[in-house]
């Protein structure tokens, strides 16, 4: 890993223009890459305006037995036979500029993947409209010769929520496709845009609801559902366009992007219901990685300092688990991070550092707290010196918030402890 030290020369990076300069504190747009204001940061908004596509499934196994949720006219008896595990599916595609939602889709299957209904026993008092003796007897009847068998649910190419299955009579003589039977005017119809989702404004249609229709709670049906979920399966991968994120301050302007990324991970996770939180993460453990193509970072100011590598690899491995009451939203826990750099170069003032060939470096979070309800997280702990870089530092801390954070790099020279901190906001 052959490693030089020498006075800035003319231009550390093989190009120019490696680090654009910010040129507002909105978003703006270039022919090759997206400068993001940090100013009022929001992630959903930046992972919508920049992601390329994102591929997620899940797989839960659901508990057999009877369920009743609430419905438009009354209560929907469900019935899940053994072996039933709920798929979702779901992309993200870019389509010209915008990135758009290709598929939304839940399957009920079995363990081989095939499909395996969940069986709605009293369709006609659940879902027809009516009351009094006369509409109670016909309901009656009907539910008696007819059930409702629920496939899936998904959304069609213009958002439109549509449910998949049959109604079949008395021993599955007879059957009819399920959305022949019900109001497909009567779903909500979902924006497809990322950015629009992103922004708040995820539904276009709320669909029309029949006359004499109750309001349905959906966070006392998701409660009510979640005490059959049993444990989760997911995989998630995501790939993004070329981005450069700008963060304006009073004695610096920081800048950092890249020209690509990709990131995995995949686990397990498990809930916890309550009528307060209605379904909620009770523990989610997770592994996978992230590979970054051209990084670069700088900040210019007063004193300037810069730095680039051709790829960085990045492998986390981590668990957090609910604490406090069944209403606490909060999940702690640790993780551990490792990764790679390979040619880095980084210049401070008139030093320069290069680095040919692999960097390794880690970093162990002791504490890691997450409270998803109102986007909150606080990490401690420490970080490798990556070997191969010159100094007099030994230890290296850290303590970051959604706020900002703080860098501790501690070390010796000639007996004498020296100590080096950098808070950022």
């Amino acid at each position: 890993m052959p490693t030089s030290i020498s006075p800035l020369a003319p231009s550390v990076f093989p190009s120019s223009g490696r680090i654009p300069a910010a040129t507002s504190n909105s978003l703006t747009r270039t022919a090759s890459t997206s400068a993001i204001s940090t100013s009022s940061p929001n992630l959903a908004a930046v992972v919508a305006n920049e992601v390329e596509d994102i591929d997620l499934s899940i797989r839960v196994d659901i508990k057999p037995g009877k369920l009743q949720i609430p419905a438009d006219f009354g209560t929907a008896d469900l019935r899940i036979e053994p072996g039933t595990y709920a798929e979702i599916e779901f992309h993200v595609d870019r389509v010209g500029d915008k990135a758009s939602i290709s598929m939304a889709e839940l399957r009920f299957v079995d363990a081989d993947g095939k499909p395996l209904p969940i069986t709605v026993t009293n369709p006609a008092d659940a879902l027809e409209p009516g009351t009094g003796l006369w509409h109670d007897m016909v309901s009656w009847f009907k539910d008696v010769f007819a059930d409702a068998k629920l496939s899936k649910v998904y959304l069609d190419p213009n958002g439109r929520v549509k449910l998949g299955g049959t109604v079949e009579t008395l021993g599955s003589i007879q059957s009819w496709p399920l959305m022949s039977f019900v109001n497909s005017d009567g779903f909500p119809q979902i924006d497809m845009d990322l950015a629009d989702i992103a922004a708040g404004n995820a539904i276009v249609d709320p669909g029309d609801k029949p006359a004499g229709a109750g309001s349905v709670d959906l966070q006392a049906v998701m409660a009510t559902v979640g005490t059959k979920l049993g444990q989760a399966v997911y995989n998630l991968s995501i790939d993004t366009r070329p981005v450069t994120f700008v963060s304006r301050g009073e004695d610096a302007d920081l800048t950092a992007g890249f020209d690509h990324l990709h990131a995995e991970a995949r686990g397990r996770a498990s809930f916890h219901t309550s009528p307060g939180t209605g379904l909620a993460l009770d523990r989610i453990g997770t592994a996978g990685g992230i590979s970054l193509r051209a990084p670069f970072g700088g900040a210019s100011g007063r004193t300037s300092s810069s730095a680039r590598a051709e790829t960085v690899s990045i492998d986390f491995d981590g668990t957090l688990e609910r604490t406090g009451s069944a209403n606490s939203p909060s999940l702690e826990g640790s993780a551990r991070i490792s990764g790679n750099a390979v040619n880095t170069a980084a210049r401070s003032g008139n030093i320069r550092v290069s680095i040919d060939g692999d960097m390794p470096f880690g970093a162990t979070l002791d504490t890691l707290t997450v409270n998803p309800e109102l986007g909150r997280f606080a990490a401690s702990g420490q970080g490798d010196i990556p070997p191969g870089l010159p100094g007099i530092f030994e230890e290296l801390a850290f303590e970051l918030t959604e706020a900002g954070g703080s860098v501790t790099l501690r070390g010796s020279r000639e007996n004498e402890e020296l100590t080096y901190r950098r808070v950022f906001a």
